[in-house]
């Protein structure tokens, strides 16, 4: 269960869907600086940026869809309906990969390893990031430490049916370093 950070009216905003926002932020920032500081050309690194951030969305739901069929009423539901549902990193990959193909076919830019040298750098950030959302649910865990209560190694998890609090290895910290 993710934890609540703000309710704003009727909406409820989560810690989770913040720290992956921030992560997004971030390797969108590094794609930016990576890409301009090295190359120089803004109008294909601008162009990248909405282009990625479309196709990543959608591949990353065909990817779950694919994944996780069983999740979905069907394909045309995972497909529109986004408002509920899970997305799959692979597919983020795959949107970038094509961004980078589409703009060098355009002739946007001319060096497609140089964009996705930029693009992986940006990506490594962004997953850094984006692991610390775990912070604040129960994912991304491994088993019980009887010794190690203190980060990195351990974070604490309410076992959700005694209800007694677990020290359990912190794999998403260990994955964001």
């Amino acid at each position: 269960m993710d934890k609540l950070a703000f309710i704003w009216g009727d909406t409820l905003i989560y810690w989770n869907s913040i720290v992956l926002t921030l992560a997004a932020a971030t390797a969108i920032l590094f794609f930016l600086a990576f890409y301009i500081g090295k190359c120089g050309n803004a109008v294909a690194a601008f162009a990248a940026v909405p282009v990625s951030i479309v196709l990543g969305i959608v591949l990353a739901r065909f990817v779950h869809w694919y994944s996780r069929a069983d999740s979905y009423s069907g394909f045309l539901a995972a497909m529109t309906d986004y408002t509920s549902g899970g997305y799959a990193l692979l597919g983020v990959f795959a949107g970038c990969a094509l961004t980078a193909a589409l703009l060098r076919l355009i002739f946007l830019h001319r060096n497609l390893p140089e964009m996705l040298d930029c693009m992986s750098i940006a990506g490594l950030a962004g997953i850094a990031v984006g692991r610390l959302a775990s912070f604040f649910n129960a994912s991304d865990r491994g088993n019980v430490l009887e010794n190690l209560h203190f980060l990195p190694f351990s974070w604490p998890v309410t076992n959700t049916v005694s209800g007694a609090v677990e020290y359990r290895l912190a794999t998403f910290l260990i994955q964001s370093a």
